[in-house]
């Protein structure tokens, strides 16, 4: 999806990225999205997110609870 509409729209989506990890790399995960925001942002990206992860939240600019 990224490959095909990135370009086009702006935006960089991930569908959760934390799914096969453990809950140490999990706790981890902040580093690489601050790497990602910088990259997104470099790029005029936005990022979208959907995690199952609630523990991540407070990592996201904004997060819609379904």
């Amino acid at each position: 999806l990224n490959l095909m509409f990135a370009e086009n729209i702006g935006a960089l989506y991930l569908d959760e990225p934390t799914s096969w990890l453990d809950e140490q790399h999990i706790r981890g995960f902040e580093p690489v999205m601050n790497h990602l925001r910088a990259y997104a942002s470099s790029r005029g990206l936005q990022c979208i997110i959907v995690t199952h992860e609630r523990s991540l939240a407070p990592l996201f600019d904004s997060v819609i609870a379904l």
